[in-house]
């Protein structure tokens, strides 16, 4: 498994030095209050991806729907000028969610369907347009993460997580 560069920069360059301000690593500091904050399983697997998606304020419209990015969205038990919020995937725009004063309302799926995504995500580009020394630091860089990965998994179980000291 390959890591993104900016996760393997924050390992192998950030967690691991000393932070001035603390006097300790992000590492050290995050390994001290797990027992305080521990990891939380997602319960609503849909509400957190919700969490990520993209957001915009739209109206209902006088013929009871919702337009957006040149699709047209039904919508049902709303009043016609009532203002919603949208959240939907700007690579997937078949359909949207619906949030009506700030809670859940529907999943709208297009009636018409001009545009699948958002015509202003960004391409990635196709050459780097990092110096060829850049590019072998961020492959190093990758490597030790890699490396660093690893040794955790085997030293890393979540069974021990939130045990008490001397247990075993």
């Amino acid at each position: 498994m390959q890591a993104f560069a900016l996760s393997a920069w924050v390992e192998v360059e950030y967690n691991g030095k000393l932070h001035s301000g603390t006097g300790e690593t992000p590492n050290e500091r995050w390994a001290k209050n797990i027992k305080n904050h521990p990891p939380r399983r997602i319960k609503d697997l849909d509400g957190f991806n919700s969490l990520f998606l993209f957001r915009d304020k739209k109206n209902i419209d006088k013929f009871g729907n919702i337009r957006f990015q040149n699709n047209t969205y039904p919508i049902h038990g709303l009043a016609v000028g009532t203002p919603i919020e949208l959240r939907y995937n700007p690579f997937d725009l078949t359909e949207v969610q619906v949030y009506y004063k700030g809670v859940f309302y529907a999943i709208l799926r297009a009636s018409k369907l001009t545009r699948k995504q958002l015509i202003e995500i960004p391409e990635e580009r196709k050459k780097s347009s990092f110096s060829p020394e850049a590019a072998e630091y961020f492959k190093r860089i990758r490597e030790k993460a890699e490396d660093l990965q690893k040794q955790w998994v085997d030293e890393l179980r979540y069974s021990k997580l939130n045990r008490k000291e001397g247990e075993e």
